[in-house]
């Protein structure tokens, strides 16, 4: 994964910081597998922003616009 990817949370955390099923943008990568990561609302309000394991992250794949759309209307 690189700086800018939208990404999937996969795993829930365990300090309730993020959730399985979130999406975010990876802001940095760092060594070892860690990424920054900004996890925001529809209305672009910071939910969580700090790092996150690439355990708990799966690269998303848009297939079309309608994909964007739907991630950005929930």
């Amino acid at each position: 994964m690189k700086q800018y990817d939208v990404v999937r949370i996969i795993k829930d955390d365990p300090n309730n910081e993020f959730t399985k099923g979130q999406v975010g943008t990876i802001l940095e990568v760092y060594e070892d597998n860690n990424y920054e990561v900004e996890i925001s609302d529809k209305d672009e309000i910071t939910l969580f922003l700090g790092a996150i394991s690439g355990d708990y992250l799966q690269q998303k794949r848009w297939n079309n616009i309608e994909n964007i759309r739907t991630i950005f209307t929930k």
